[in-house]
């Protein structure tokens, strides 16, 4: 009797477990903003471009807030077959948008491509493949364990 007990509490901590990851993870927003050479990946609710902490599991989602042109945001980190981490297309028209999920399988290939240190943060670089001299900030990021940099206590 009491192995059942056992194997019906760790099922119940387990769902606990990965309930609450699944409930911390976020949508960060990246907005292209500005036309021509002025146009710039900013985070929502920034002012200026800076580097964006994400944390394994959380969605980052490009939005062409500006709308005038077709956009794309693309990693410049290629993988070992030399296929970049990703490649969002936005669309010309305000406010279309596409996301990539950075999950564990996203971390782990980012970490080989870069060839970072697993448990660390990895650094990736993106820009506009369809205008190179729209370059992004950086993507850092982190596994879930990390505090990001960027808060003070």
């Amino acid at each position: 009797m009491s192995r059942k007990v056992a194997v019906v509490t760790s099922v119940f901590v387990a769902v606990q477990l990965f309930g609450a990851t699944a409930t911390n993870a976020a949508n960060k927003i990246i907005n292209i903003s500005g036309t021509g050479t002025d146009a710039q990946y900013i985070e929502d609710g920034k002012t200026k471009q800076l580097n964006v902490v994400i944390t394994v599991g959380d969605t980052v989602i490009w939005r062409n807030a500006a709308g005038n042109k077709n956009h794309t945001a693309t990693s410049d980190v290629k993988d070992s077959q030399g296929q970049v981490l990703f490649d969002i297309a936005l669309n010309a028209g305000p406010g279309d948008s596409g996301s990539k999920l950075f999950d564990q399988a996203a971390y782990d290939a980012a970490v080989a491509a870069t060839h970072s240190a697993a448990g660390g943060r990895v650094f990736i670089g993106y820009y506009c493949a369809k205008h190179p001299t729209l370059m992004g900030a950086k993507l850092v990021l982190q596994p879930a364990n990390l505090k990001d940099p960027n808060e003070h206590e």
